[in-house]
């Protein structure tokens, strides 16, 4: 006999374990772990995910009150792929497995879970590393802060108040390790 319908996403109790991606981004408190593409600040190692329906697929959402999430139908949920991803945009990233906990949805490239702590070591990673003004090219050397972002240039166009680089990795690894709790690997050599 075969099913009414095709099968929808695999829903599953976990915990899995999944990768993440986040860009580094300056807070109240000093660096922040922020969601690679809603922005979503993560304050400390664990996140418990909400629904939010502005942000769901299509601008709509099928979450019903009351119902768990992440919700089938409708985008909420802690994402994490299956495989680790590399960071493209200029800046200061961090991967790290994260353990995928509560309702969990495992879809073609990860999972969308109700929960997710960061297992650690968190990759320090620079996306790309040469100075964002045109036809500039020169490596990475200084850093200042905005209310919302990093700025990254190479030593001829840093800006007045910048930081050097190392030092900014530095206090930055610090400051990740105590806020998550987990071990914070500097970027790779030529990152």
């Amino acid at each position: 006999m075969t099913p009414a319908h095709p099968p929808g996403p695999l829903l599953t109790i976990g915990p899995f374990v999944g990768h993440r991606l986040w860009r580094v981004v300056p807070g109240p408190r000093g660096a922040l772990l922020a969601a690679e593409w809603a922005g979503v600040p993560w304050e400390g190692p664990t996140l418990e995910a909400r629904c939010r329906p502005q942000m769901a697929a299509g601008g709509r959402s099928r979450h019903q009150p009351g119902e768990p999430v992440p919700a089938v139908g409708c985008s909420c949920g802690v994402y994490a792929a299956r495989r680790i991803r590399r960071p493209t945009g200029v800046g200061l990233w961090a991967t790290a497995p994260v353990e995928l906990t509560g309702r969990v949805i495992e879809g073609a490239l990860g999972y969308r879970a109700g929960r997710a702590r960061i297992l650690g070591p968190l990759q320090l990673e620079f996306g790309r590393v040469r100075c964002p003004i045109p036809r500039c090219g020169g490596a990475l050397a200084a850093v200042s802060a905005r209310p919302t972002a990093y700025r990254f240039h190479c030593a001829d166009h840093a800006e007045a108040g910048s930081d050097p680089l190392a030092g900014y990795l530095r206090e930055t690894a610090a400051g990740l390790r105590s806020r998550y709790g987990v071990a914070v690997m500097p970027p790779p050599p030529g990152s």
